[in-house]
């Protein structure tokens, strides 16, 4: 790729709150309520162990160590952007993120389950080659499509993927 001049593009996931976008990328300490944030991460982290889920690294190709790779995919941006809507979003209303990249397999369960956990459907949208959002739904809703947006709706009533 070097050789090439190809660019690897950096992930990053997108939430609207109050009609503002909040934008994320891995690992992301930049937002002003970073505090809040990881905290609600944290949360997050010890309901998804409580219900078991177990984390699946197999996406991460650095070459860390396991807890590493663990602690790496608890940093994903479409996490930070859930754990920022699950903070300041009301309870009954859907989460939306728009995320450039596709989920890896790991986030993709633990946001089925962090889904059920909350009682909140998730609706992840990401961007084609042309940066414009082609849908994919996450949830917990029986709509199975994200309420006509198109899109898959992941959760424990309704699944397609």
């Amino acid at each position: 790729m070097k050789g090439k001049k190809v660019k690897k593009e950096h992930e990053w996931s997108s939430i609207e709150v109050n009609f503002v976008m909040h934008q994320f990328v891995l690992g992301d300490e930049s937002h002003p309520e970073r505090d809040e944030i990881y905290q609600m991460l944290d949360e997050m982290a010890r309901k998804l162990n409580r219900e078991g889920h177990v984390v699946i690294t197999s996406d991460v190709l650095h070459d860390i160590d396991e807890e590493e790779k663990e602690n790496a995919l608890c940093l994903h941006s479409e996490r930070l952007a859930i754990a920022y809507g699950l903070l300041r979003l009301p309870k009954e209303s859907t989460i939306r993120i728009v995320k450039n990249l596709r989920l890896c397999i790991d986030c993709h369960s633990a946001i089925k389950l962090i889904s059920a956990i909350y009682k909140r459907e998730i609706i992840k949208k990401e961007e084609d080659e042309n940066g414009a959002p082609p849908g994919d739904s996450i949830g917990e809703s029986s709509g199975g499509g994200g309420g006509g947006r198109g899109g898959e709706v992941v959760g424990e009533i309704a699944e397609s993927i």
